[in-house]
């Protein structure tokens, strides 16, 4: 059913980081709108995977997907 929907200028960068904004604000909007339980979809495996942390970081995680990941502990 739908709920809501959004749209925002991301401006230039590279696919990955597209997919990890869009998800961030989905995220954050049902956040807001109080919606708890949530299904999230993504067809960018890599994405997937840095989320489900099967996808072992070189270095410091990026902060858009530290803040993925603490939405998901949200709920």
């Amino acid at each position: 059913r739908w709920i809501k929907g959004y749209s925002r200028k991301l401006g230039a960068g590279d696919a990955l980081h597209a997919e990890m904004w869009r998800m961030y604000l989905g995220l954050d909007l049902a956040r807001q709108q109080g919606i708890r339980q949530l299904h999230v979809e993504s067809d960018f495996k890599v994405l997937i995977d840095m989320v489900t942390k099967k996808n072992k970081f070189n270095g410091n995680i990026p902060t858009l997907m530290h803040r993925i990941r603490q939405l998901l502990k949200l709920n």
